[in-house]
């Protein structure tokens, strides 16, 4: 008798808690399916975190808008998108609504906090503007291809060639600006820049124009600098150079190091919004032919021509943003280009002044690039028995080489920022693109 009362005991047991699992499966089921209107810590979502300070909050419904007026979604959206502050709120009565509660902070990160225990959340998100998207909204595209042989003037030309332009460089589509602009300013890391272009990856390249908008002559470059110390030797038209190589990347330029030091100074506080797969592009395509490229040359005293030399001297003057992967020069751990550089900091191209309104050997200063300073590009020209020549930009505004023995010219900083930025302001000196967001 005993022993069948502890059976049946024993069963009793066994099917309480058989029940009791039951239950707390049929729990889990349902908080499952209402999931999808719960925020528990670190839920991320786009382009950052859901941070909060109160627990069992309720996100009850959530939109999303891509240009054509709100949309519900039951699932958060994918990056690219940020909260809309104005229209998402809170409540707890479902009368009184709280707005300041909700929002997409500077460095990308959603954020709802300060709740009430009981706060029942609606969250709108709007589809984020790219930066490239932001500078194309405040200009109007040119159609047609400018005469590069010909300076840009804003007055008496037959055909005007100044604002946005677009042609193709490695990465697809890219917009540049040319001719004497003035909505192409741009403010980051304390410093004012001008826009040179939309890279074709939707990054903005930008070169120094000083602690000021209006900075001209020395003011709109960081010092002077020799671009090698030596000459005698074609490896020295390169920004990073081998010996016995021409396309080495073993050591770096003066005019590297210079830059590279400026880099740690100024803008380490602020490189969560610079680019580090976009490159700069010093094309050392060589020749020993001076009418005609044979991919010869290039290494020690042999007499050597590279494309700056054959292109704007005994070409049609045709600029190009297509680079050599070789001679692009990336930050390490870059997807491109040669993946040399410690920083990612540059300087301009030839091809790029010449497409912002410069001119070879011909005196210029209606484009924005003039500062009545010479200053160094990036490009190399040649070598002969006088030595490495690069070229540079000029104090009337042409662009013209320069040997390398004893030159020690301007230094004008190029950097791409982040195509996830974002940009604040119009573009004008007087109310210039402010850089205001962006991934860390």
């Amino acid at each position: 008798m005993e022993f069948e009362t502890l059976k049946k005991s024993h069963k009793k047991e066994i099917l309480i808690g058989a029940v009791v699992f039951i239950l707390i499966v049929i729990v889990l089921i349902v908080r499952a399916s209402f999931a999808k209107y719960q925020t528990t810590k670190n839920v991320t979502i786009a382009e950052g975190t859901v941070n909060y300070k109160v627990p069992d909050f309720k996100i009850m419904a959530m939109y999303k808008n891509d240009g054509a007026g709100d949309v519900e979604i039951t699932t958060m959206p994918e990056e690219g998108y940020e909260i809309n502050k104005e229209k998402s709120y809170c409540t707890t009565d479902n009368v009184n609504k709280v707005y300041n509660k909700v929002f997409t902070n500077e460095e990308g990160k959603h954020v709802i906090t300060g709740l009430s225990k009981d706060s029942k959340c609606y969250i709108y998100f709007d589809k984020k503007v790219t930066a490239g998207e932001t500078i194309l909204g405040n200009s109007t595209v040119n159609e047609g291809t400018p005469d590069f042989g010909k300076t840009s003037c804003t007055s008496g030309c037959s055909e005007s060639t100044v604002g946005l332009y677009s042609t193709k460089d490695d990465d697809g589509v890219t917009y540049y600006f040319r001719g004497d602009v003035t909505n192409n300013y741009v403010k980051f890391a304390n410093k004012f820049w001008r826009i040179i272009r939309i890279n074709g990856d939707g990054t903005i390249r930008l070169i120094y124009q000083g602690t000021s908008a209006t900075s001209t002559g020395t003011n709109a470059q960081i010092g002077t600098s020799a671009f090698n110390t030596s000459y005698n030797d074609n490896m020295y038209v390169g920004f990073k150079y081998t010996s016995g190589q021409v396309h080495g990347t073993g050591t770096e330029s003066k005019i590297l190091q210079s830059l590279n030091n400026w880099h740690t100074e100024n803008l380490k506080n602020h490189i969560d919004k610079i680019d580090t797969n976009a490159g700069f592009c010093g094309d050392r395509t060589p020749s020993t032919s001076s009418y005609s490229t044979d991919n010869l040359g290039g290494t020690g005293s042999t007499i050597t021509y590279y494309k700056g030399y054959l292109k704007y001297v005994y070409s049609e003057k045709l600029p190009t943003l297509i680079c050599p992967t070789e001679d692009l020069y990336t930050l390490t751990g870059a997807t491109k280009g040669n993946k040399s550089l410690t920083y990612p900091i540059g300087l301009i191209t030839a091809d790029e002044v010449s497409m912002a309104g410069g001119v070879y050997g011909t005196t210029s200063s209606n484009y924005y690039l003039y500062t009545g300073q010479a200053y160094w590009t990036i490009t190399p020209w040649g070598f002969d028995s006088l030595g490495a020549r690069i070229l540079r930009v000029t104090e009337n505004g042409s662009f013209y080489y320069n040997g390398l023995l004893n030159s020690t010219y301007g230094v004008r900083p190029v950097i791409n920022i982040r195509s996830d930025v974002t940009l604040t302001g119009t573009g004008t000196a007087s109310d210039p693109y402010v850089v205001v967001g962006g991934n860390s």
